[in-house]
């Protein structure tokens, strides 16, 4: 079992990529983010992506060194940080991102965006375990 974090529309469940009317400051981030530390998933180490996957992150830190700089743009713009429980099978890890079939979520809830701004964040990978502790409790 894992924990995956995510950043989506509560509405369409797209990512802020996927997003065709996309606010300045996301078209922004969208366009900087077209770097080495920004990899797509097959340069990331996972290919054949699948339809029914989504791109997530395996700790809470990852997500937010992900979209640095840009969170507070994506709350604004509606976008939500999202956790959720996924059996193993259903995940694949990259270097830096995951995907996964959030069909297959055993359990999701919302993080508030207070959490993912204020977090102090050192590591990279799995998160420890007062983050999994705490995210346990929210599902």
């Amino acid at each position: 079992m894992r924990f995956v974090y995510r950043v989506e529309n509560p509405i369409t469940k797209e990512g802020p990529y996927r997003v065709d009317d996309r606010s300045e400051a996301l078209f922004r981030m969208a366009r900087n983010h077209a770097d080495g530390e920004h990899p797509c998933p097959s340069t990331d180490g996972i290919f054949d992506l699948e339809h029914w996957e989504v791109c997530g992150f395996l700790s809470l830190g990852a997500l937010r060194r992900w979209f640095k700089g840009y969170c507070h743009d994506l709350r604004d713009s509606g976008f939500m940080a999202r956790v959720f429980e996924v059996e193993d099978e259903y995940v694949r890890a990259g270097n830096i991102q995951c995907v996964f079939d959030r069909s297959q979520a055993i359990s999701e809830k919302n993080i508030p965006w207070k959490e993912v701004i204020s977090m102090q964040v050192s590591t990279v990978g799995t998160p420890g375990p007062k983050e999994r502790e705490n995210h346990r409790k929210m599902l």
